[in-house]
């Protein structure tokens, strides 16, 4: 398994909290390269395009409406780099990269296979829909 796609519902709530909680990633920093997540006031959930991991913890626990959001979480040695298929991911410093898309669809990619079972696990104990794993072969039939 190389990454995950699923369904959230189209609601405020702490999704990116629920979806990640657990992970045993060694990213200390988040990229964010689009976004368009509001609090319940109005304002903008990310307030800057670069996070440590512990800011960005802090910052999904609380309550928001995601429209479109990518994340790109690194180890160390962040670089401007827009990721923009699996292939440009593989070859990228890049250890995880999210994507909402739509208010619900929601894909994510790993190099860290314990991360995205730790994932998948957080998927079905919250009840999303639509969960569905990727694998190798569905990059390179096409079918991504």
């Amino acid at each position: 398994m190389i990454g995950v796609k699923f369904k959230i519902s189209n609601e405020y709530d702490s999704v990116l909290y629920k979806i990640l909680k657990n992970t045993n990633l060694s990213s200390k920093y988040i990229k964010i390269f689009e976004s368009e997540v509001y609090k319940k006031d109005g304002n903008y959930l990310f307030k800057n395009d670069l996070y440590s991991i512990a800011d960005f913890k802090n910052t999904i626990k609380e309550i928001y409406y995601p429209v479109f959001l990518k994340l790109q979480f690194y180890e160390s040695n962040v670089i401007d780099e827009e990721i923009n298929n699996y292939l440009e991911f593989m070859k990228s410093n890049c250890e995880l990269i999210l994507f909402i898309i739509d208010n619900i669809f929601v894909e994510i990619y790993s190099k860290n296979t314990v991360a995205l079972d730790t994932i998948v696990n957080n998927l079905k104990e919250n009840n999303y829909s639509e969960i569905k794993t990727i694998d190798y072969g569905d990059i390179f039939d096409g079918r991504l």
